[in-house]
């Protein structure tokens, strides 16, 4: 709900007269920007596990 307050004054300017729909749009980019930081952050340790599996071989 925090994050949300980012895109006020985007939801505001949409000029629509129900919010539900911009609120709810600033929820699933936020997720979609942890999502993706998520993926990231596991690629990155996959990586370092396989150099791991390697020195150890």
């Amino acid at each position: 709900m925090e994050r949300c307050w980012r895109y006020v004054s985007a939801i505001e300017s949409s000029k629509r007269e129900y919010l539900v729909e911009p609120f709810f749009l600033t929820i699933l980019i936020d997720h979609e920007k942890k999502i993706r930081w998520i993926e990231y952050e596991l690629d990155r340790l996959r990586e370092e596990i396989d150099v791991w599996k390697k020195a150890g071989s």
